[in-house]
């Protein structure tokens, strides 16, 4: 299955929701973790809180976050969030691919156009970062 128009999907094991979720402030997470069943989407899912903690750790690190089959068991999807004038997220976008066609190279092609059009458009909306999710480096 894939994602619809209006579906709802998991925050911890989609690309778009990963990004949103390492963009808000720890206490925020920590609500949102204590307060939501942490569901296996696939066998990859992460499905504790020490495993999405060390996943929003890697997306503020990296700049970007990315779902290795976690929602769905044949995608691979590299997310961002995009963060308005007062450095809060306001959406994400993603570009999502079978899994089985990422090599390294097609990899980072893809997290080069995600970076520079979510900082692209975040910039639009006022945000005077240089780098996505720089107030967690």
């Amino acid at each position: 299955p894939t994602a619809k128009l209006g579906s709802r999907r998991n925050m911890h094991t989609t690309g778009l929701g990963k990004a949103l979720l390492a963009a808000l402030p720890d206490a925020r997470i920590q609500f949102i973790l204590e307060n939501q069943e942490l569901n296996a989407k696939t066998q990859y899912s992460n499905t504790n809180e020490a495993e999405v903690w060390q996943d929003v750790q890697a997306i503020r690190s990296r700049g970007y976050s990315i779902d290795e089959r976690e929602d769905n068991a044949e995608t691979y999807c590299i997310g961002s969030a995009i963060f308005d004038q007062n450095g809060e997220a306001v959406a994400a976008i993603s570009v999502a691919s079978i899994h089985a066609t990422i090599n390294p190279e097609r990899e980072q092609m893809i997290v080069s156009l995600v970076q520079s059009t979510a900082l692209k458009i975040s910039q639009q909306l006022g945000y005077r970062g240089a780098k996505l999710y720089a107030e967690y480096r």
